[in-house]
């Protein structure tokens, strides 16, 4: 799984975002949502067998950690080339193509924080695995807020409202997961 997870990372490195048509960057989007996609049975696997969750160096725990820094920096590395992208540039359908595809990111996203979520009573007898995931947590909501940032700053307002309700949902769920593990971190 480790080579998928690495394929779809280096996928969405490369061009400049806010050179891309469209297509383009439904497709990067598309590939967010690919390493969320495929650490979902990943993480689940992993907290639904004891012996797997109990040591974080074992194969499972370090997919699931190395996933989860891959997507943050997947979001971070074009973040700032979308930012170059003018207000409204997006528009229509592109811009609906767009939030649809944040929209499908922010979901599989949210499942995929939601499985640890509510692994956390388990999750916190593991020695190092809290603070691990509370910083991963928060670093991915700071690249996915500014990611949104970006987007929402390229297409027409309408789509833009759109993305911002989805990012706030998002945002929640990320919100729960960095509190639970912070208290977490700080007992285990």
């Amino acid at each position: 799984m480790r080579f998928s997870l690495i394929s779809a990372f280096v996928a969405f490195s490369g061009v400049a975002v806010a050179q891309l048509p469209t297509a383009n960057l439904v497709e990067k989007i598309n590939n967010l949502t690919a390493i969320s996609t495929a650490l979902l049975p990943e993480t689940q696997a992993l907290v639904g067998n004891i012996t797997l969750l109990s040591t974080v160096t074992s194969d499972p725990w370090v997919t699931v950690l190395v996933g989860l820094y891959g997507l943050a920096a997947a979001v971070e590395q074009d973040t700032s080339a979308l930012k170059a992208a003018g207000p409204g540039q997006y528009v229509g359908n592109d811009a609906r193509s767009i939030g649809n595809a944040f929209r499908t990111f922010g979901k599989i996203t949210r499942d995929l924080i939601n499985v640890l979520i509510v692994a956390s009573p388990l999750i916190k007898f593991v020695p190092g695995a809290a603070p691990l995931l509370y910083t991963r947590f928060a670093t991915l909501k700071s690249d996915v807020d500014d990611f949104a940032k970006a987007i929402a700053g390229s297409i027409e307002s309408g789509s833009a409202k759109n993305l911002t309700t989805e990012l706030k949902t998002l945002d929640g769920t990320l919100l729960n997961a960095i509190n639970i593990y912070n208290v977490t971190s700080t007992t285990a």
